[in-house]
């Protein structure tokens, strides 16, 4: 009698570890039916647009009217920027983010011709719209001595306010 409980006990131990070994959650990029999680970094790839009451009011006074950016998922970027009465002036590069626990992220935009390097925040806003993207960037490298927003300050926190807070929409 005592082998037929041990025997048991054993076939039991085996199936338990099956099936624990059955459960295992190496699928951790998967959140069930709807697929894979999705990152910022993919919910910022695509084209997005800024004109209007949406364009920063310092690009504004720089005579710029609108921009559009193409953030690849190759961490490319192409970036026009539609010169007041005047035509497009095209640029590419690279960018990146450091995430951040909250919905605001650190930014990074690098370009090509003319080069320059652009740091700030971003966020993306997915509970209240996922199609609308704010930017607050300054150009870093060549320095022109502008304070770089933070996520700990967030939009508009520098000395020069939210004129530089810029809106986007996707296209």
């Amino acid at each position: 009698m005592k082998k037929w409980n041990l025997l048991l006990v054993l076939v039991l131990s085996l199936a338990l570890s099956l099936t624990f070994i059955g459960c295992d959650d190496d699928d951790d990029d998967d959140d069930g039916p709807t697929g894979p999680t999705e990152t910022f970094e993919d919910m910022m790839v695509g084209t997005w647009f800024s004109g209007g009451d949406d364009v920063a009011p310092l690009l504004i006074q720089l005579q710029i009217d609108s921009v559009r950016v193409t953030f690849n998922d190759d961490n490319t970027v192409d970036l026009d920027q539609h010169i007041t009465g005047g035509a497009w002036v095209s640029n590419t590069g690279t960018w990146g983010i450091v995430e951040s626990d909250g919905d605001i992220h650190e930014f990074t935009a690098t370009y090509d011709n003319p080069s320059f390097t652009q740091e700030g925040i971003i966020m993306i806003d997915e509970s209240e719209d996922p199609d609308m993207m704010q930017l607050e960037v300054v150009q870093t490298n060549p320095d022109i001595g502008a304070e770089v927003p933070t996520v700990d300050g967030g939009f508009g926190s520098t000395a020069i306010g939210d004129i530089n807070v810029q809106t986007y929409r996707k296209q």
